[in-house]
Order: structure tokens, then C-alpha cells, then sequence
């Protein structure tokens, strides 16, 4: 193994979430006080919403007279990266295309339109490891909970089982009779609301159905977006890095970058960390230096938020070594005007710190179905060319990633609130897609 590693709803989403700021515990990561403006109470749970090597067969030595009695060769791909070998921070942060198993995979019974109980991987599997509950205290079993016919990306519920499931009210915002539930921002006593025509929800009614699949599946089967490798790109961030220096990090975006909505963030098993704690954790363990993370990010933003702030909460704070910027999700206008905007940030900072560089992440997929999905997908070409055209500067194309995912699974199986938001799974992804530009896998 290689070293190691919208339009629609802005006005009322501005004002929507003062509890996604960043509630890190990390004595060495600093965050914002409670400053968004609003704030969204769920009488369950407090939520918001804002806008390698390979291994190659030998061939046969059939003599050429007799071709028909040669058999056929395959040559198979495989992963230098040994899954078992691993740790459990590696485990998360590690891209899942670098190897051929996917670790705890979020999916979720839904019970489909031909009355079957189901649940969709991104992958075929070779080999289902295990399926467990989204606490990761229960283990569910083959032929007791579920079958698999070895054959497709879909596991099947089994009649008795365990496994909780979603019915199709459930995901469209409707109670049990098929009413509708309140729109939002009211909530019912399950921590429920719903917005245009889609559930919105963060508390347990959501989550407790996301199940996590870890399984094997066949290496480099993975066909969508990746970030490759940008250290050549940021030169001096990397310098210090791997001189084992400390550095100043920031992720400065809006709620997504705040952690929302990690099982961390609001204090429940497994308590997993969001994508910012990830960076900074897996950079100090692969260069040995010290990584002080600090996030302003705020909920409900739009990038011209962030021009506006960018000072104050950025260079009035600590000298910046690396700016991560993640705007975009709520952004009433079209993407060159996100991009110009981002530029504008990268220029206030470079006023005052020539030498810092920057990451800009085009965010996840919003819930079309929810009218959520407006201005985002203007947003990851305009990125990439600002990115081309801004020295010191990468990009990473998240959007295009879950994107690719959606092919294959169901929004709300990725989701924390099944607007807008990651859960612990696309988190990790998230991770995953930005320490590739750090890290040489």
C-alpha cells in the first residue's frame, strides 16, 4: 500500500439553522458561538435546514492448433490496500474506489411499489460482510433478517425481521391514513415535518432506519467522480505538511461544513466525527504534524455571506495556511456567480496572506423531489474553472460523486434530513474525496 493515508426556499432557510453550528468538543479546534440568525427547535431533536497494483492471472499454455481447448483468461484488477489491515480511522477515511470493500455502507429498507421490502447498494457485492443497525449495536443476519441472491446490488427483507423499513408515505412527507404531515417549520411529536412534498426529519424516525452493509465488491467497478491527487497544486500546504509543521486549516462554508448531520453533531451513537475532524485527524496521523482546525462555518449561508465575512472569521482569527470553502447548497443564483464569489474570498484572504491556498468542494445533491435542486448543478463547472484559473488553489467535485451514487441508491438512504444534508455514511465520503488531494493512495 502507497502512503497512507435555493431559489425556492431561501428566504426561510436563512433563518433556519443556528443548530447546525459546529458544536466540536476538539480542544483543538475552535468554532463559532451560537451566531446564525434563527433557530429551528424540533421537539425530538434539534435539526435545520438550509437552502494499485493488480494481480494478473497466467495464461494457459494450450498449443495454438487447439484455441478451443485454451480457457479463457481474465485479468482482474485487484486493490493494494488490504481492508483488514487497516484501522478504524483508516477504514472511514480511505476512499472506498482505492479498494474492493465498502466499509459500513448506508442503505435503507423501502418497501417499492410491487409490495417487496428492499434495500439498494451502490455496489454488486462479492460478499456481504455484515449488515448492522444505524448504532452499529445490532447485527443482522442472512435468511433471519434479510436474503441476497448473490447476483444483484439489492438485499431483501425478510418477512419477521428486525430491520426497520420506510413505506412510501413515509418519504413523502404523509402520516400512516396518507395525510399530509405539517409543512415545515412545524414539527410532530416524532420530530417530523415536511417540506414540498418530501419527509423532513433528522430525529430517529429517519435515522433508525438507515442500516449499515459492509461488503466486498469488485475493485475499480466504480465508474463516477474522484478526486485525484492535487498536492501539486497546493505546494506550500504540502511543504509543511510533510516537514511535519503545524498548520492553520479552516473549513468556512455553511451548515454541510458545520457537520450537520453527523450522529457526532448531535451526540448519539456512533458519535461519528464530520468531515473537517476527519481532515485534520488523518493529516496528522499521515505526516506527523500538528493540524489546528478552526470552523466559522454557519448554517443557512449563501456565498455572499461568506464574501462578507470572510475577514472577520477567517484572517481575523489565526493566520490561514488552508482555506476549504463549501458554499453553494443555498445559493439563490446561478453558479458563475457562486464561483465570483468564491474568488472573492480568495482574494480578501490573500490580501493579507499571500501564501495561503485553498480547496473549494462543490456541495452533495440536494432532494430534487423535495424542490430542493435549483442553482447546484450550475456550480461544479464553474468551480473548476476558477479552480484552473486561481494558482494555489484545488477542487473537489462532490456534487458529481453523489450524483453518481443516486444511480444506484435511494436519496433518503445518504441523507441526515433527506433534504439536504449528509449522513454519517456521505460524510465520510465527503472525507474521502478531500483528503485524496492530500494524500496519494
Amino acid at each position: 500500500m502507497k502512503k497512507y493515508i435555493g431559489i425556492l426556499a431561501a428566504a426561510l432557510i436563512v433563518l433556519s439553522l443556528a443548530a447546525c453550528n459546529n458544536a466540536s468538543k476538539n480542544p483543538e479546534t475552535e468554532t463559532p458561538g451560537d451566531s446564525a440568525a434563527g433557530e429551528v427547535t424540533n421537539p425530538s431533536e434539534s435539526g435545520s435546514l438550509e437552502s494499485g497494483s493488480s494481480d494478473t492471472d497466467a495464461p494457459t499454455d494450450a498449443p495454438a492448433e487447439e484455441p478451443t481447448e485454451t480457457e479463457a483468461v481474465t485479468e482482474k484488477e485487484t486493490s493494494s490496500i488490504v481492508y483488514s489491515e487497516l484501522n478504524d480511522l483508516q477504514k472511514m477515511t480511505t476512499p472506498f474506489w482505492q479498494m474492493d470493500t465498502m466499509h459500513r455502507e448506508s442503505t435503507c429498507m423501502i418497501v417499492r411499489d410491487d409490495g417487496t421490502i428492499t434495500a439498494k447498494l451502490a455496489f454488486k457485492p462479492v460478499r456481504i460482510i455484515s449488515v448492522e443497525s444505524n448504532d452499529l449495536k445490532t447485527v443482522f443476519e442472512l435468511d433471519q433478517d434479510y436474503t441476497w441472491d448473490g447476483e444483484s446490488n439489492v438485499i431483501v427483507w425478510k418477512e419477521g425481521s428486525a430491520i426497520p423499513y420506510f413505506t412510501k408515505n413515509d418519504i413523502e412527507g404523509r402520516r400512516e391514513d396518507g395525510t399530509q404531515l405539517d409543512a415545515y417549520p412545524t414539527w410532530d411529536d416524532l420530530g417530523r415535518s415536511r417540506f414540498g412534498n418530501q419527509l423532513y426529519c433528522v430525529s430517529a424516525f429517519l435515522y433508525e432506519k438507515q442500516i449499515a452493509v459492509t461488503y466486498e465488491y469488485e475493485y475499480g467497478s466504480w465508474e463516477g467522480e474522484v478526486t485525484e491527487y492535487q498536492g501539486d497544486k497546493l505546494p506550500k500546504t504540502m511543504a509543511k505538511l510533510k516537514a511535519g509543521e503545524t498548520i492553520n486549516l479552516f473549513y468556512f462554508g455553511d451548515s454541510i461544513f458545520t457537520g450537520c448531520d453527523s450522529s457526532g453533531m448531535y451526540k448519539r451513537e456512533p458519535f461519528q466525527h464530520s468531515f473537517p475532524e476527519f481532515t485534520k485527524q488523518v493529516l496528522e496521523a499521515t505526516y506527523g504534524g500538528r493540524v489546528k482546525l478552526y470552523n466559522p462555518s454557519v448554517g443557512g449561508m449563501q456565498s455572499d455571506w461568506g464574501v462578507q465575512q470572510i475577514e472577520t472569521l477567517v484572517c481575523d482569527r489565526a493566520d490561514p495556511d488552508l482555506v476549504v470553502i463549501g458554499f453553494g447548497m443555498n445559493d439563490a443564483f446561478n453558479g458563475r456567480v457562486s464561483a465570483n464569489n468564491v474568488k472573492k474570498m480568495i482574494d480578501t484572504v490573500r490580501a493579507r496572506f499571500p501564501d495561503c491556498e485553498f480547496v473549494v468542494v462543490a456541495c452533495m445533491v440536494p432532494n430534487a423531489a423535495a424542490g430542493f435542486l435549483t442553482n447546484q448543478p450550475s456550480q461544479p463547472r464553474a468551480y473548476e474553472k476558477l479552480v484552473g484559473e486561481t494558482e494555489g488553489c484545488a477542487f473537489v467535485n462532490m456534487y458529481a460523486c453523489h450524483e453518481k451514487l443516486l444511480e444506484n441508491k435511494d436519496f433518503i438512504s445518504m441523507s441526515g434530513n433527506n433534504i439536504n444534508h449528509p449522513n454519517d455514511f456521505l460524510i465520510r465520503v465527503y472525507a474521502q474525496q478531500i483528503l485524496s488531494v492530500f494524500l496519494e493512495y
